[in-house]
């Protein structure tokens, strides 16, 4: 496999648990893990993992944009199974100013992307370079992150 492959697959597993598909998805292949997600039903997400918010605290450009009390929240809510609202409303503005960082072209194709609704913003991040930060960042946080990132950018 390529990597890729790997990064698909550590992805869409880390999907599969985060939504409950499967206690076993975590050592299936890409292909199962894909399907595993697929066959779920959208579930309505109302709160950050702990989980994203490990993933976002790993990604560095993210973690630079967090002032120091809203990195050790998230830090601390990283041992629990969610974090709370003003952690998650925290971690939406420090993905806006990630964003913002780069540039007001960046910025302004997130706003038209956001315009068009999460899925739209999600595709666009997607076609970011594969290294992009706010690539990283947009797929690492979870849907409850980035509905709140729409509400600031539009």
């Amino acid at each position: 496999m390529n990597r890729k492959a790997l990064r698909i697959a550590a992805l869409s597993t880390v999907v599969a648990l985060t939504l409950g598909a499967a206690g076993s998805a975590a050592s299936a292949t890409a292909h199962e893990a894909r399907t595993a997600t697929a066959v779920q039903p959208t579930a309505v997400v109302t709160a950050m993992t702990a989980s994203e918010a490990r993933e976002l605290l790993s990604i560095p450009e993210f973690r630079a944009e967090l002032t120091a009390a809203e990195a050790s929240q998230l830090q601390k809510s990283t041992e629990g199974q969610t974090v709370s609202d003003q952690g998650a409303s925290s971690a939406a503005r420090a993905l806006v100013k990630l964003i913002k960082k780069y540039g007001p072209s960046l910025y302004n194709k997130a706003k038209d992307a956001a315009g068009s609704g999460l899925s739209s913003f999600k595709n666009w991040a997607r076609s970011l370079s594969w290294y992009h930060p706010v690539r990283l960042a947009v797929l690492a946080a979870g849907d409850f992150v980035l509905s709140k990132v729409l509400d600031l950018i539009t």
